[in-house]
């Protein structure tokens, strides 16, 4: 009945390989100052806390991650993505007159969406040139998948470019204020010295 009851699933079963240490084991020495001795240092930043519980925890040591692929549920995975290639025969090449890649796609779109448009027309009568259509028609859509997982790619770099642009100048700016500031507080400081040398 706990187990409809609880709103938590019950612990894996390998929780039991693992245990704390002792408490009193885990805790610093106090040192004595007067031998000259230091005491430890304390663990200021989540990566010194995290270290300290893990030197705590007693079991087997967790498996190393994957460095290649890896086969989940019976699919091989990996960390990257293939990129996506065409072969000589999909590929249409478009590169010598349209040199951008955004016109490269109109252009490969408006191709696209006749073929689209001249198939189902000729879907009343299937004629024999209907297969040449149908040809036709995926590799454009197979030219315009390609076009559109380049342009992403490169949309992404651009905007990381634009990010450390917008940082720079931020920086550049805070620099700037920095300076003013510096400025004013240096005459302030003249001014100041100034007036105490009139009064004495």
């Amino acid at each position: 009945m706990d187990e409809f009851t609880s709103g938590f699933p019950p612990p894996p079963f390998f929780y039991k390989n693992y245990s704390f240490k002792d408490e009193q084991d885990a805790e610093p020495t106090v040192c004595d100052i007067s031998d000259g001795s230091q005491p430890p240092p304390l663990a200021y930043t989540e990566k010194d806390q995290i270290d300290r519980l893990r030197d705590r925890i007693l079991g087997p040591c967790s498996p190393n991650p994957p460095k290649d692929s890896w086969v989940t549920f019976g699919v091989q995975e990996k960390h990257a993505e293939d990129p996506m290639q065409l072969d000589s025969e999909t590929a249409i090449n478009l590169s010598d007159k349209y040199p951008d890649a955004r016109d490269q796609f109109k252009v490969l779109y408006r191709e696209f969406m006749e073929s689209l448009l001249a198939y189902l027309s000729a879907l009343k009568t299937m004629n024999p040139d209907s297969v040449s259509e149908i040809k036709r028609f995926l590799k454009l859509y197979m030219n315009l998948q390609h076009l559109l997982s380049s342009l992403s790619e490169r949309m992404a770099q651009d905007d990381i470019v634009r990010m450390l642009r917008d940082e720079l100048e931020r920086k550049r700016q805070y620099i700037d204020s920095l300076k003013v500031a510096l400025v004013d507080i240096h005459r302030l400081l003249s001014f100041t010295k100034v007036l105490d040398i009139q009064d004495a």
